[in-house]
């Protein structure tokens, strides 16, 4: 068995750290496998693969991207071709809807008594723009204590200053990243905002536009938690991932050991 944290960020979305760090982490953790899944952005990939390799990890150049349905949804992208062309000019359209987002949130603190300009939360991204810089921005000028205080109140899905992100169907994702080589995962169901009864059937919708699997194992969540999505995974005869999410704060590193299938259909190889 392989023990794997296949969803780790670094500066490059919102993580804290860089990609060196986070492969330092992992394996001081146990990880012999990883994959760095920033949002919507593969620039940190290649210092990932760099810096496992030397450290004896196996990694998956990966991917977050993030999609609509009904809520929030996140697919994941594993052992994908970052220099494909598609994947390429997707990603440039994903960062220019997210500025236009970003801006859109900030006409939202500002009719609240928060005014920012856009130039200090880019300020703090190295690549790809998120609700987080809104959030660390909020904090360096003073309108709230720390980041989990401007989510709580101001930028949660559905908040007062949240702006919703349209920019792409899950099953653009799943074609976007299977056209790079890839295999695409469903992230964390078991976080999205909506019933479970959307979340199952999204499930089965995926399923038939080509979805390999799902993030089943997810953080220290509790068995009753997890337990019907790894069902539903084995229903449909999709393959289960593990992830920690770790961002560098209030989050670890997971390693957990992967199911024989998993193995395979990542085409990992044991140490």
């Amino acid at each position: 068995m392989i023990a794997a944290d296949l969803h780790m960020h670094s500066y490059f979305s919102d993580g804290l750290l860089p990609p060196e760090t986070v492969a330092e982490l992992a394996k001081a953790a146990g990880a012999q496998a990883v994959a760095l899944t920033d949002h919507d952005t593969a620039a940190g990939v290649a210092s990932m693969c760099a810096a496992c390799e030397k450290l004896g990890i196996i990694n998956l150049p990966g991917i977050e991207i993030s999609t609509h349905a009904g809520c929030e949804v996140h697919i994941l992208g594993y052992n994908l071709d970052i220099a494909d062309a598609g994947l390429t000019v997707f990603l440039a359209d994903m960062a220019a809807a997210k500025e236009k987002r970003i801006r859109a949130m900030l006409d939202k603190l500002a009719a609240h008594g928060m005014p920012l300009s856009f130039e200090q939360v880019k300020a703090f991204a190295v690549s790809s723009l998120s609700r987080g810089h809104v959030a660390r921005a909020m904090v360096a000028a003073g309108y709230a204590a720390d980041v989990g205080e401007c989510f709580e109140k101001w930028l949660y899905e559905g908040g007062p200053c949240f702006v919703s992100n349209t920019q792409a169907a899950p099953e653009t994702a799943i074609e976007i990243i299977h056209a790079a080589g890839g295999v695409a995962v469903l992230a964390h169901p078991m976080r999205m905002k909506c019933p479970d009864a959307q979340k199952f059937a999204l499930i089965e919708r995926l399923r038939k536009a080509g979805l390999d699997g799902i993030e089943a194992g997810y953080k220290n969540m509790p068995t009753e938690v997890t337990a019907p999505y790894s069902q539903a995974a084995r229903r449909h005869g999709l393959f289960i991932t593990n992830g920690g999410d770790f961002h560098g704060r209030f989050s670890r590193i997971v390693p957990r050991p992967l199911e024989s299938a998993t193995v395979k259909a990542l085409a990992l190889e044991e140490n």
